[in-house]
């Protein structure tokens, strides 16, 4: 299980720039599913416990407004599984 936050404005714009390197380097990369930011995990829980988990993370989030954010650049590393390319995250105070 993953708990992750999916990005909604501006989705098509980061799908639209992951198949635009697709179409230039190689049709045999993949395209990740959904853009998103992963916040823990992965972990594992028993079935009977997601809606519980669910239940917390919306109650911590209740009233809080969406987090401000922007792009600071990217960063590469080579890590296990490979080569990975990021753009860095800073969310605003």
């Amino acid at each position: 299980m993953l708990i992750e936050i999916r990005i909604s404005p501006g989705k098509w714009k980061l799908k639209s720039v992951l198949h635009d390197i697709r179409h230039r380097f190689g049709h045999g990369l993949k395209i990740p599913r959904i853009p998103h930011i992963t916040l823990y995990g992965p972990f594992e829980a028993r079935e009977e416990k997601v809606e519980e988990i669910r239940e917390v993370i919306c109650g911590v989030l209740q009233g809080v407004l969406p987090p401000k954010y922007w792009v600071d650049g990217f960063e590469n590393l080579t890590s296990r599984k490979g080569k990975v390319i990021y753009y860095k995250i800073n969310a605003a105070p």
